[in-house]
């Protein structure tokens, strides 16, 4: 099914409810998007938070840019991702829950940026190993620590999925050039165990899970490895603070 995003928006909550199709098709630009009609209005929540708002490219300088080699962690269903390699960046994206990780797939091979793209099925944690990762009743809140998505509506089910930290992707398939981080609660943990890898890294966009992260410990902790910090808020997300972190 293919409707035009505005007309998405204002039917996602009948659409939904529908046996079939399975997904529908929403476009941005010259990209395409594959987005499950289950959830339909979370999933067009974050194409709008993601593309639309911007929320991690407000600041002209975290444009991905040709050369840079970027990790997106938390990729979800791969609007960021798209969006990177399709400026031409290396992306390593790094999704955890695999109907997510489906559709992340389905979303690089249709942009046609499999050449750009390197999956790895994989929850940015703060060690190797296996971790389990709490799927939301909204999938898009699924995390590692279960306060998360029991906030934001409940969790539905537990998996076990493998742990990756940041040193390990950073010494094995960096350097990178720009980090955006979305691990829902776990992004204070992953700077503080990600410390040496960090000072390598120009630009770092974080975003702030507010109902269980403290944001000035975020901003101390970056500022700590020598990054300047802007934040921003987001009056339709009450509950994120996207912080960008760049070296000089």
């Amino acid at each position: 099914m293919f409707l035009g995003y505005r007309a998405l928006k204002i039917l996602s909550p009948l659409l939904r409810f529908l046996p079939y199709p399975r997904s529908v098709v929403v476009k941005y630009g010259n990209l395409t998007f594959l987005v499950p009609l289950r959830s339909l209005d979370f999933y067009l929540r974050n194409f709008e938070h993601v593309l639309i708002d911007k929320a991690y490219t407000k600041l002209s300088s975290f444009e991905p840019r040709k050369h840079d080699k970027v990790l997106d962690a938390g990729a979800s269903i791969g609007f960021y991702t798209v969006l990177a390699a399709s400026r031409g960046s290396t992306v390593v994206a790094l999704e955890p829950y695999p109907p997510h990780c489906r559709y992340l797939a389905m979303n690089i091979h249709i942009n046609k940026l499999r050449d750009k793209v390197k999956i790895l099925r994989a929850a940015l944690s703060t060690k190797l190993g296996t971790v389990t990762l709490f799927v939301g009743i909204n999938e898009l809140t699924s995390s590692i620590i279960p306060e998360h998505p029991r906030f934001l509506g409940g969790v539905k089910s537990c998996i076990e999925v493998k742990g990756i930290d940041l040193e390990t992707l950073h010494h094995v398939l960096g350097p990178f050039t720009l980090i955006k981080l979305d691990v829902e609660c776990l992004e204070l943990e992953i700077i503080r165990s990600g410390r040496r890898a960090l000072k390598d890294v120009e630009r770092i966009v974080v975003e702030v899970h507010l109902d269980c992260i403290d944001i000035t410990k975020v901003v101390e902790e970056l500022t700590s490895l020598g990054f300047t910090t802007v934040t921003t808020l987001d009056s339709e997300e009450p509950y994120q603070a996207i912080v960008y972190a760049f070296h000089r």
